[in-house]
């Protein structure tokens, strides 16, 4: 029986869902291998954009790149994941609560979308998005953030969670937006063939970069 493009798509996306929070909850050793393999593979990825200009294509590396370093440094507050006396204060709720927001982000703003949506957000580049959209999804990822906050208090640090989930609401569409016009100036639909109907690294962790830079200066004024 062969597979339909829908059937692939979701079946791949469970498949990853599942496996990102198994390296979630394992443990810091185990985030900073996939950091550091999300990393190399989505820098390679904009490295193949030929397209573009070898500047832009260099920016966004290092946008990627800084992205996936400063979600370390906020996942694990300044402790050093190869120290074995230090693992304990890693907190996997710390990095694993803004993934599970941005995938609320995301449906948030479908719902909203498709129930309000009139005014486009940015039609060039992404013809689907709306304001409306865009602020439900806001008002969703923050009261989510708020539940979150009420059973895991410690995934914000001293951080209102509310705050922080505003923070998610608005960088990962954004981010989602970068990646998307960079595709648009590089005339290519997919970034790479990481995950069967999903396209590449770049487009699965298009808004977690903006969401990390986010989240890593706000580790660094909390110290």
């Amino acid at each position: 029986m062969a597979w339909n493009e829908t059937q692939i798509r979701t079946l791949s996306g469970m498949a990853y869902a599942l496996v990102l929070v198994a390296i979630l909850t394992r443990g810091a050793q185990s985030f900073l291998v996939f950091s550091a393999v999300a990393s190399f593979y989505t820098a390679r990825e904009i490295g193949r954009m030929s397209a573009l200009p070898w500047w832009s294509r260099l920016a966004l590396m290092a946008y990627a790149v800084g992205g996936f370093y400063l979600g370390l440094s906020w996942a694990l507050h300044g402790q050093n994941p190869l120290d074995p006396s230090g693992t304990d204060a890693y907190v996997w709720q710390r990095i694993g609560v803004p993934f599970f927001l941005i995938w609320a982000s995301d449906s948030f703003a479908y719902v909203g979308g498709k129930w309000l949506g009139k005014t486009p957000l940015a039609p060039r580049i992404s013809p689907k998005k709306t304001w409306e959209g865009a602020a439900f999804g806001a008002a969703g990822t923050a009261l989510t953030a708020l539940a979150f906050g009420h059973y895991w208090p410690q995934w914000s640090g001293s951080w209102p969670s509310w705050t922080l989930g505003l923070t998610v609401a608005v960088a990962a569409p954004v981010g989602d937006l970068v990646e998307s016009y960079a595709k648009r100036k590089a005339g290519i639909k997919d970034s790479g063939v990481f995950l069967p109907g999903h396209g590449g690294w770049f487009d699965r962790l298009d808004s977690y970069i903006l969401v990390a830079w986010c989240l890593g200066i706000a580790a660094l004024l909390q110290n």
